[in-house]
């Protein structure tokens, strides 16, 4: 799975849904459940990162601003969305941890970061890590008819505790 194909945004509203499974659930049992090796197959496993960044003073958040970096094997993006989620840029690569709006790449991004900032410093908020399993589900004939993505997350913060652990 590309760095891309991660991004993209294919969960509409007319389309947002998933199942919520048990957190020690994990893509064998589910294969198994499916029907089997004969009825489903495992794809690409994709580790991933996501970091979320505001000021000290939640200065991002009150601007209705959303700052977090996805990370994979394929590099890093910068992704600013609004409060209720949705992209209002293009990711921005950017390899390195952000700090200083200044040190962001020129651009939007730079500009409504350093804007709703001021003078203050990001600050990573929370570190969320995972994997993303594709799966494929077969017919008789051993074509795939559904595709399926099973996403393992565990969340890093002080601010957060993982039940889950």
């Amino acid at each position: 799975m590309s760095l891309r194909a991660m991004l993209d945004d294919r969960m509409t509203d007319s389309n947002r849904g998933g199942f919520l499974l048990p957190h020690d659930y994990r893509a064998g049992r589910l294969l198994e459940r499916l029907g089997g090796p004969e009825h489903a197959q495992p794809g690409d496993v994709t580790p991933f990162e996501l970091r979320f960044y505001d000021s000290f003073d939640w200065r991002l958040h009150q601007a209705g601003l959303r700052l977090s970096q996805v990370g994979s094997r394929q590099g890093r993006v910068l992704r600013l969305r609004n409060s209720h989620g949705a992209d209002l840029l293009d990711p921005v690569e950017y390899p390195a941890q952000p700090a200083w709006p200044a040190d962001l790449p020129p651009g939007e991004l730079r500009k409504q970061v350093a804007k709703a900032l001021e003078m203050r410093v990001l600050l990573p908020l929370a570190v969320v890590t995972g994997e993303a399993t594709e799966l494929r589900v077969l017919n008789e004939d051993g074509k795939t008819v559904v595709r399926l993505q099973l996403l393992q997350l565990s969340c890093r913060s002080q601010q957060v505790s993982e039940p889950r652990a």
